[in-house]
C-alpha cells in the first residue's frame, strides 16, 4: 500500500513540474525577442526623368547591398530598419547606344513596425502549413543623386523624399518537407515631403557658371500624395528562429509628379538575395 502510494505521489510530481515547464515554454514564447542582422545584394535595372536637368529617360544596371537590424517577437510584432543604398550606371535613348554617360546613386531608409494581426496553423490535412497576415507602418526616406557627365552646369540633380508608408505583408508555408515559405510585402506612401534642392536647371545654359556654385543654392519642398511604392515578393529558406534566406524580386517608384518646378520619376527592378541571421535570443522579465 505505501509503495502504490509512494507511486502515485512520484507520477503526481511528475505531472506537475511537466505541467509547469510547459506553463513556462509558453510563456517564453509568448515574451522571447530576437535580434537579427540582415545583409544582402541585389542587381538589377534602374530608370530616371529629372525634368530639372534632361527632357530624357536613363536607364541602366544597379548594384545594390542592403544592411538591416530587425527586433522579433515571434508571432506577435517586429521592429526594423533596413537601408539600401544602390549605385548604378545609366544610358539616354540618344545615340550611340550604350552610352553610358550618367550615374545614379540612391539610398532609402525604413524604421517600420508590423504586428501579426491573423494567423493559422493548419490542421494535417491542410496543404498549407502556416497563413500568418501582418500590418505595419514606416516611416520611410529615399535620396536619389544623378549625375550626367555630358553636361555642363545642370549635371547634377538631387531629390528627396521622406514620409509615413502603409505595410502588409503575408507569409506562407506549404505543407511540405523543405523549410520553405513564401511572402509578399507592400508599402505605399501615401504622402511624402519632396525636397528638390537648387541646382542650375537645363534652361540655363551659362556654361561659365561652376556647378559646384549652383548647388543647394536654394530649396523646392512640396507635399506629394501618393508619392511612391515599393513591393517584395520571393521565397524563403527558414534556417532557425529569427534566420532565413530569401531571394526575392524588389519592385519600387517615386514620383514628385507635378508638385514642384521639375518632375522627377525613378523606378527599379531588384533581384535580391538577403540574409537574417540571429543575433541574441532573450525573455522579457
Amino acid at each position: 500500500m505505501k509503495k502504490t502510494a509512494l507511486f502515485l505521489f512520484a507520477i503526481s510530481c511528475l505531472i506537475t513540474s511537466a505541467t509547469a515547464q510547459d506553463s513556462e515554454a509558453n510563456r517564453s514564447d509568448n515574451y522571447r525577442r530576437g535580434w537579427a542582422l540582415e545583409m544582402g545584394n541585389a542587381v538589377g535595372y534602374g530608370t530616371f526623368r529629372d525634368m530639372g536637368t534632361a527632357p530624357l529617360s536613363f536607364n541602366g544596371l544597379l548594384f545594390q547591398p542592403t544592411l538591416g537590424l530587425h527586433l522579433i517577437y515571434p508571432k506577435r510584432m517586429e521592429f526594423s530598419f533596413v537601408s539600401r543604398s544602390s549605385l548604378g550606371i545609366f544610358e539616354d535613348a540618344v545615340a550611340p547606344a550604350l552610352n553610358f554617360g550618367s550615374f545614379d546613386i540612391n539610398f532609402y531608409s525604413r524604421l517600420m513596425f508590423m504586428k501579426a494581426v491573423k494567423g493559422k496553423a493548419a490542421s494535417s490535412q491542410a496543404k498549407v502549413q502556416v497563413l500568418q497576415f501582418y500590418w505595419g507602418a514606416a516611416l520611410a526616406s529615399f535620396l536619389d543623386v544623378t549625375v550626367n557627365t555630358e553636361y555642363e552646369n545642370s549635371a547634377t540633380g538631387v531629390s528627396y523624399f521622406i514620409g509615413p508608408e502603409a505595410v502588409g505583408r503575408v507569409d506562407i508555408m506549404p505543407r511540405w518537407k523543405a523549410p520553405l515559405m513564401f511572402h509578399a510585402e507592400l508599402g505605399l506612401l501615401p504622402v511624402a515631403a519632396v525636397m528638390r534642392p537648387g541646382y542650375s536647371y537645363i534652361d540655363n545654359y551659362t556654361a561659365t557658371h561652376p556647378v559646384l556654385d549652383a548647388l543647394f543654392s536654394d530649396f523646392d519642398v512640396s507635399l506629394k500624395g501618393f508619392a511612391g511604392a515599393d513591393t517584395d515578393i520571393g521565397i524563403d529558406l527558414v534556417t532557425g528562429p529569427a534566420s532565413r534566406v530569401s531571394l526575392c524580386y524588389l519592385w519600387s517608384f517615386h514620383t514628385s509628379g507635378n508638385s514642384g518646378y521639375h518632375r522627377f520619376d525613378h523606378a527599379t527592378h531588384i533581384l535580391a538575395i538577403d540574409l537574417l541571421v540571429r543575433l541574441h535570443t532573450a525573455d522579457k522579465r
